[in-house]
C-alpha cells in the first residue's frame, strides 16, 4: 500500500488499552502472536511464516500413468533466525488517496469490532519523534515504522517481510511499527523469550490525541470544505 499523504493514525482497543496508550504505554506482540489468536477475525496465519510458495501445476502423466498432485499445493514456514518473529506495534492510518465507499466512508466498518475506544493521533509527526526517541535508548534493538504491503495468497510466490499481509485485510489501512527484539534479551526489567510482549512508554500523548466511543465514530469524509469527521 503506498501512502501519499498521511492525515492521522487511528487506534481502535478496550478502554484499558486506551488509557494506557493515552499514557504513553506501547504495547507490542511478536508477529507470531497475531497467527495463533483465537479470535478467528483477527488471526492471520501468515504473520507467522516469512516465506510463502504455492503450486499451480495439473495433473502429471508419466508412463500413462497419471500423478495426482492436488496434495502438492504450498509450502510455507519460518526460516527463524534475526528477525523472523519481531515484535508488532499496529494503527490504521489515515491519508489523502484513500477509497472512499458510497456512502461518503472512508473507513471500513469492520474496523469497529477491534475496540468500543478509539484514538485518534491527530500530530503523527510529533507522534514519530517520540517512538524513535524512546526507542534510541535500547542498545541492539532495530525499529521501522511502514505501511502494509496487501497480497494476493492465490497469487504470491516467494518471502513476506515484516510489513506484508494477507489481502483480505486491506480494509484495515494498517500502519505498524516492528521491533526486533532479540529473545532473551532484558529490557526495561522485561526479559523476553518465546511469545512474551514487549512494552515501552514514550510519555503522555494526550495533547497530540483524543480519545472516542468507537459507537461514537461518524466516519464521513468532507472534500469540499477538507474535513475528516470523527464525532
Amino acid at each position: 500500500m503506498v501512502i501519499d499523504k498521511a492525515w492521522c493514525f487511528v487506534k481502535f482497543t478496550t478502554e484499558e488499552y486506551a488509557e494506557k496508550l493515552l499514557n504513553g504505554e506501547v504495547f507490542t506482540n511478536r508477529k507470531s502472536y497475531f497467527a495463533e489468536i483465537s479470535d478467528p477475525d483477527k488471526r492471520d496465519e501468515f504473520e507467522g511464516y516469512n516465506f510463502f510458495y504455492r503450486s499451480y501445476i495439473p495433473d502429471i502423466a508419466i508412463d500413462k500413468q497419471v500423478i495426482d498432485t492436488s496434495n502438492i499445493y504450498e509450502f510455507k514456514g519460518n526460516s527463524g533466525g534475526r528477525g523472523s518473529d519481531p515484535h508488532i506495534f499496529c494503527m490504521s492510518v489515515l491519508h489523502e488517496g484513500m477509497r472512499e465507499f458510497s456512502d461518503g466512508k472512508i473507513f471500513s466498518e469492520n474496523l469497529r469490532k477491534y475496540g468500543d475506544m478509539m484514538i485518534i493521533i491527530y500530530n503523527i509527526t510529533e507522534f514519530y519523534a517520540r517512538l524513535w526517541t524512546s526507542l534510541e535508548k535500547y542498545e541492539g534493538l532495530y525499529a521501522e515504522g511502514s505501511s502494509v504491503n496487501y497480497f494476493d495468497p492465490d497469487k504470491h510466490n516467494g518471502n513476506l517481510d515484516w510489513f506484508a499481509k494477507q489481502n483480505k485485510y486491506e480494509y484495515e489501512d494498517e500502519w505498524r511499527l516492528v521491533l526486533d527484539v532479540p529473545k532473551e534479551y532484558l529490557l526495561d526489567n522485561q526479559v523476553l523469550g518465546g511469545k512474551d510482549p514487549f512494552v515501552f512508554n514514550i510519555g503522555s500523548i494526550r495533547d497530540i490525541a483524543k480519545k472516542i466511543k468507537t459507537d461514537e465514530f461518524i466516519n464521513k469524509y468532507d472534500s469540499v470544505n477538507n474535513v475528516l469527521t470523527f464525532s
